[in-house]
């Protein structure tokens, strides 16, 4: 798949995460805007920001921002010609589904760090919704039945 072909892609699967949330966006503002042949989407809610780059390179990018603990930056995927990313845009798609849902309920900028950094170095399919529970799990989130 080409660069441009990859950014469209992921852009599009952005986008439909976001309307697929779109009913319970409280007191949040979204915002996207093209430059440079680049995307970026900004998630505003009271103290926090989670942004999303998508660059015309192919590579992928986070940052979370807290008005206590200032920002992190994750370095989502780093586009690579060798990739499989069929697969990869299904990946992608969860990922952002649960991260801009999770983002929209509240959950706290640690939690989102955390997500950034074990959710993007742990990809494989079987493992990937257990992780994320663990993470749920670790901050209280899930009570531990689930």
């Amino acid at each position: 798949m080409k660069k441009k072909d990859f950014k469209e892609a992921v852009a599009d699967v952005v986008i439909e995460a976001i309307y697929n949330h779109r009913n319970i966006a409280r007191s949040t503002e979204t915002k996207i805007t093209t430059r440079a042949n680049a995307l970026y989407v900004r998630f505003h809610r009271y103290g926090d920001d989670l942004y999303t780059y998508i660059y015309p390179d192919g590579n992928i990018e986070l940052k979370f921002k807290e008005f206590i603990n200032g920002e992190h930056i994750c370095k989502y995927y780093i586009f690579d010609e060798s990739d499989k990313h069929e697969d990869l845009l299904e990946v992608i798609k969860k990922d952002f589904d649960m991260l801009i849902g999770d983002f929209y309920y509240g959950m706290s900028y640690h939690e989102l760090v955390v997500w950034g950094i074990e959710i993007s170095l742990k990809r494989d399919k079987e493992n990937w919704e257990t992780e994320y529970k663990e993470i749920k799990k670790a901050t209280g989130q899930f009570p531990e039945g689930e």
